[in-house]
């Protein structure tokens, strides 16, 4: 497994990009910590869609598949509705003049969006108010969770416009998400479903006051940026895939995406906050060190001696951290990524490096070894069996450091680590 730092730029490159300084040409497009935010912005029509709005849609959430900085999708429509869908002077109009090629170019495009909003791995949280209909409520039905308001009006008015109502995969989402009767009821009359009946049938997530409904959107969009993204995009995946599967199709594929998932940092960050009797904070799938810098401690700097007053968080020791520290503090010059603590200059048999910063192949076994000493008196005794739930450390500094250890009471710089009683391997 490699880290961020390790990945070859080439491979990057064409696999990873930003997408925070996105410009958006036909939406409104937002991006902070995570979070974007896509509003349909053409407030004095009820925020209709247009043949560039949805080619832009498309391209959009396409892009999201490759996005390194976006691990949840806000959808929202400005001044009070979401959408009323198609523009009927700039998309209807047209669309009565054309011929069958070019009206199926349209019909595939607008496909495409669902299809991209599907298979892009961030969640997407619709937050509905106002008018939803036609297009607009099948942008609604293609996101992955619903807010609305009781005073929205959500309708697939397809009927209505002398359409079918299989239009951009309604009749294969829609009954999976209300139930077929329901489903065929909505799409065989393109009749008006309010918010409070949309909650009921089970469209609807949750209902939020008018106010409310925008912070509440981004606080649910939040509550999953916190999650485990990675795990969180192959929930997606498989909620997807599994429409489609036999049962026994699906626990084979869920049993192989799940042993991915234990794979990540994020599962050993949960097992060791659990042990600890605290609440896990994931940082996605990449290995430490954390792909955030926001949550890095800072480092005080060489030849410095932090007071246990000004230590960050992640250095504490547990029933020690109010022992100062005595000693002074660097960055070991070394390749090995993967542990963030401070090593001892001159250390003696009482302090270890980490050299394995990421999961081994064996996930029991990383390979500690002493760290170079010229007073070492005891080698290491052993470099297997070691718990989970004792590596790798949560101490990160801002380049790659070596993670350090006392072997004979608690951790100093690495609170993943136990005191001397908690293991035979510490001798």
């Amino acid at each position: 497994m490699s880290t961020a730092h390790d990945l070859d730029p080439a491979l990057a490159r064409g696999n990873r990009r930003p997408m925070a300084p996105y410009t958006a040409q036909h939406v409104l497009w937002a991006c902070q910590d995570g979070v974007a935010t896509i509003t349909l912005n053409r407030p004095e029509r009820k925020n209709p869609l247009t043949f560039d709005s949805y080619a832009e849609l498309r391209d959009l959430f396409h892009s999201l598949r490759l996005a390194s900085d976006v691990h949840v999708v806000v959808l929202q429509g400005a001044g009070g509705n979401f959408s009323s869908g198609g523009d009927v002077h700039e998309i209807i109009g047209p669309l009565v003049k054309l011929p069958a090629p070019e009206l199926l170019m349209f019909t595939r495009m607008t496909g495409d969006v669902v299809k991209a909003m599907r298979t892009c791995p961030q969640p997407i949280v619709a937050a509905i108010d106002g008018v939803c209909a036609g297009a607009g409520a099948i942008l609604a039905m293609a996101s992955d969770l619903r807010l609305g308001t009781a005073r929205s009006k959500t309708a697939f008015l397809f009927n209505r416009v002398g359409l079918a109502g299989c239009d951009m995969a309604a009749c294969a989402i829609l009954p999976r998400l209300i139930g077929q009767g329901r489903a065929s009821e909505l799409l065989y009359t393109g009749r008006v479903m309010g918010g409070e009946e949309a909650e009921r049938w089970g469209f609807f997530n949750r209902l939020c006051s008018p106010e409310d409904l925008q912070a509440q959107a981004l606080a649910l969009a939040q509550e999953l940026r916190a999650g485990p993204t990675f795990a969180n995009g192959i929930t997606k995946t498989m909620l997807h895939q599994e429409w489609s599967m036999t049962i026994e199709q699906a626990l084979e594929a869920e049993a192989q995406a799940q042993a991915l998932c234990m794979l990540t940092q994020d599962y050993t960050r949960a097992y060791e906050a659990f042990v600890q009797r605290q609440k896990p904070v994931f940082q996605g799938n990449g290995p430490w060190p954390a792909q955030h810098p926001s949550v890095w401690p800072t480092w005080p700097g060489p030849s410095s001696t932090p007071s246990t007053g000004n230590w960050p968080s992640a250095w504490r020791t547990g029933p020690r951290n109010s022992r100062p520290m005595k000693t002074t503090w660097e960055p070991m010059n070394s390749a090995v990524r993967g542990c963030g603590g401070w090593v001892k200059p001159g250390g003696c048999t009482t302090w270890w490096t980490c050299t394995a910063a990421i999961r081994p192949a064996a996930p029991h076994a990383p390979n500690w070894t002493p760290a170079p000493s010229a007073c070492c008196a005891k080698p290491w005794r052993s470099t297997t069996g070691w718990p989970t739930s004792h590596w790798p450390c949560r101490a990160w500094g801002r380049a790659p450091f070596r993670c350090t250890a006392h072997r004979s009471s608690a951790a100093i710089g690495c609170p993943a680590w136990p005191r001397a009683s908690a293991s035979p391997h510490l001798r």
